[in-house]
């Protein structure tokens, strides 16, 4: 009868000692719900400049610079950049290590104040990536449905029209950042939309502040190269 006793009594603390954490554990996923629809009500509630700096926050990364989207699309992305173009290749917003990374503007550009921004990112043909969407680019009408990006800060919220699509397999001239002229900045750009596979009545100018996006190409038309970038190339009009 004892040993029964015992039994029930060992029965019941180790039954207690199951429930106990589940229902805290209940509570807490609960109040970490709460918290996350909080956050999601106030980032909807703001201005969109002042949502890079609640994404800072929320993130404890000052590395975030922007926001980007594509027109007529859910796309959406946030910007960070480092100290030089390698650290966010293969790690996510937080730091930690990710396969697709994180895409980022070059450490050398301003997507304030630069005559040229430069935004990385990963691509694949088989998984999901960050810039994997650019790809969509290749087919033309989803690139005239798709003419405008939108880049926010915490500045200000930019547009851009995109007047040039291209995979480039040999000449990395495009990420050039210094033109010791305004002659030689049109020249420059205008080069960029001769490149383009679209034609587009886009009229550029010396005071045009353009966006790269480059993404890896996975189109098979340059299987053979062994380098290829897909270039997304936008002018600011807004």
């Amino acid at each position: 009868m004892k040993n029964n006793k015992y039994f029930l009594i060992v029965f019941i603390i180790i039954l207690m000692l199951l429930i106990i954490p589940v229902f805290f554990m209940d509570r807490t996923s609960t109040k970490s719900i709460d918290a996350l629809i909080s956050i999601n009500e106030e980032y909807d509630n703001l201005e969109e400049t002042e949502k890079v700096e609640l994404l800072k926050n929320v993130h404890q990364n000052d590395d975030i610079v922007g926001t980007l989207s594509i027109n007529n699309s859910s796309y959406s992305t946030v910007i960070v950049q480092a100290k030089d173009n390698n650290y966010y290749l293969r790690k996510d917003i937080n730091g930690a290590y990710a396969r697709g990374g994180t895409p980022f503007l070059d450490y050398r550009t301003n997507l304030d104040t630069s005559k040229k921004a430069l935004i990385y990112g990963h691509n694949s043909k088989y998984i999901e990536m960050p810039f994997k969407v650019l790809e969509n680019y290749m087919d033309e009408d989803y690139f005239n449905n798709h003419r405008y990006i939108t880049i926010n800060t915490s500045e200000k919220e930019y547009k851009y029209e995109i007047f040039s699509v291209y995979v480039e397999t040999d000449n990395w001239g495009y990420t050039s950042t210094n033109y010791k002229s305004n002659n030689i900045w049109l020249n420059h750009i205008n080069n960029l939309k001769n490149k383009s596979i679209y034609e587009t009545d886009t009229t550029l100018s010396k005071e045009d502040q353009i966006l790269i996006l480059q993404t890896c190409s996975t189109n098979s038309k340059y299987s053979k190269y062994k380098k290829k970038f897909l270039l997304i190339i936008s002018r600011r009009v807004g």
